[in-house]
């Protein structure tokens, strides 16, 4: 699916920027890629970045438009499905290194490489 983001010229030039500027990510990145990855942070996707992001795209997403909104009890997903790897031993768990390698089936970004 692709979704359009309405920005303004200014806009798109700063967040060209931004993306450019992680030189510590290759050589830096499309705003695009930028975009990708704080969403992948938001909803846990295969372009997440670990834990202390989506905590931190989560802290931004409640300043910046309140709190999350209750959910009832038929709608609540456990914890047990959010994070599946709870109960795991870390030996056991994908790292950030083997999303990044394409060790882990299912990266789409590690495919590529």
């Amino acid at each position: 699916m692709m979704i359009t983001v309405s920005l303004s010229a200014a806009e798109f030039r700063a967040l060209q920027r931004i993306a450019q500027a992680r030189t510590d990510y290759l050589d830096g990145m499309e705003p695009e890629e930028l975009l990708r990855c704080f969403v992948g942070d938001l909803t846990d996707s295969s372009y997440t970045g670990g834990s202390d992001e989506r905590m931190y795209a989560w802290q931004w997403m409640e300043r910046r438009f309140g709190p999350r909104e209750r959910v009832s009890a038929a709608e609540y997903e456990p914890i047990s499905v959010r994070y599946p790897n709870l109960n795991k031993q870390s030996s056991e768990i994908p790292d950030y290194f083997d999303r990044a390698l394409g060790l882990v089936p299912g990266n789409e970004k590690g495919a590529q490489k």
